[in-house]
């Protein structure tokens, strides 16, 4: 697992046959000022090939959960290792992932990451100091309310979809459900 990005840079060069802003604005369409744009070069760095001028810029560090920290469930060493660098740097580590809260909120507690926002966006993990603060996109009425309706859904869905069933995870879900479409079962035809 190599962590990259992709390095912008600005470029006042020619490009190509016309070169200059006529060439840029054929580069990237959406610029109609003639001024260059950043442009991604065609090759990204490894994360240690970054130069030092690039690091003094980065605020903190996005990442995924599965398998991209994770391999089969569990957080793999080098990435273990990359991200208590980040921290002795001084720098947050904030994951993104569908995952439920309940699933995510080790790897906060722990100090593995500083933050995470789970269930595709309706909570976030917080560290500070040596607890976890919990936020909700929605207020504790409307969760309820659509905790009521997400455990209908669940139910109709598995009448009426043969072989549905809901995701391992789904019981540290507290604002979605998830259905299990190969991660544990098969996706084939029932048996």
């Amino acid at each position: 697992m190599a962590a990259r990005v992709l390095h912008t840079s600005r470029s006042t060069e020619p490009q190509g046959p016309a070169g200059g802003a006529e060439a840029d604005a054929r580069a990237t369409p959406w610029d109609t000022c003639g001024v260059a744009t950043p442009s991604l070069s065609p090759k990204p760095l490894a994360l240690d090939q970054l130069p030092r001028e690039t690091w003094a810029r980065v605020h903190g560090v996005l990442t995924d959960i599965d398998d991209t920290l994770t391999r089969d469930g569990v957080i793999e060493p080098a990435a273990r290792a990359a991200l208590q660098r980040l921290r002795a740097a001084g720098l947050p580590a904030l994951a993104i992932t569908g995952r439920p809260m309940g699933w995510s909120e080790p790897f906060v507690r722990d100090g593995t990451l500083d933050a995470i926002v789970a269930e595709n966006g309706a909570v976030a993990l917080f560290r500070e100091g040596g607890a976890v603060r919990v936020e909700y996109a929605q207020d504790e009425a409307t969760r309820n309310a659509n905790a009521l309706r997400l455990q209908q859904v669940a139910a109709q869905l598995q009448r009426e979809v043969p072989g549905a069933t809901l995701s391992r995870d789904s019981a540290g879900r507290v604002t979605d459900i998830a259905v299990d479409h190969g991660e544990w079962r098969s996706c084939g035809p029932p048996a």
